[in-house]
């Protein structure tokens, strides 16, 4: 059950990334100025040019958005769970985002069928090991394109969620990897 309320999780914020208006403006130099640092055990690194748009009032999730107000680098708390949680959460989403659809949820379906893989890969953030999961899928009409990056220290699980439009993904990627760069856990 929590496996599938991480994903959920994660969908909900993805759907909501795509339901914003789109401008054209782009990100020359990349300056991290500004600290959020978050009660739930974490703390992260973001542009000037770029909003602290919401965080949960549990201090569980931190949404960051780009100048274009559709990009965003969301990151998210789940405490209480357990390294075996993670793996299954990783199956759950590589099996939803190929179209395994075992749910009713409306959100994950939105998702699922329609959504390719692009990559999986194992890296180190905050010294520790991590999983990032790129992928697209069409979200409210729009072709999004994802970066998930899953970490786990302790029983507590931090998952950052990068979603842009396909079509400019690139152009914030290098900040939202800056920034996952810069996550301090506590």
């Amino acid at each position: 059950m929590i496996l599938l309320l991480v994903a959920a999780a994660m969908i909900v914020s993805i759907v909501a990334a795509g339901c914003t208006s789109n401008q054209n403006n782009t990100t020359s130099s990349i300056s991290l100025t500004n600290t959020y640092n978050s009660t739930r055990g974490f703390s992260i690194m973001y542009p000037s040019n770029w909003t602290l748009s919401h965080v949960a009032p549990n201090n569980a999730t931190a949404n960051f958005t780009a100048p274009d107000n559709v990009t965003s680098l969301e990151v998210l708390v789940f405490q209480n769970m357990t390294s075996q949680d993670v793996s299954q959460g990783l199956n759950l989403v590589t099996s939803l985002v190929k179209g395994l659809n075992e749910t009713n949820i409306t959100e994950l379906a939105v998702v699922a069928g329609n959504a390719s893989i692009l990559s999986t890969t194992n890296t180190t953030v905050a010294g520790l090991p991590a999983t990032q999961i790129v992928w697209t899928a069409p979200i409210n009409g729009v072709q999004m394109k994802v970066l998930e990056t899953w970490i786990l220290k302790g029983s507590t699980l931090y998952q950052a969620v990068y979603t842009a439009p396909a079509s400019s993904y690139d152009t914030y990627v290098g900040a939202a990897q800056q920034m996952m760069n810069s996550l301090q856990l506590t």
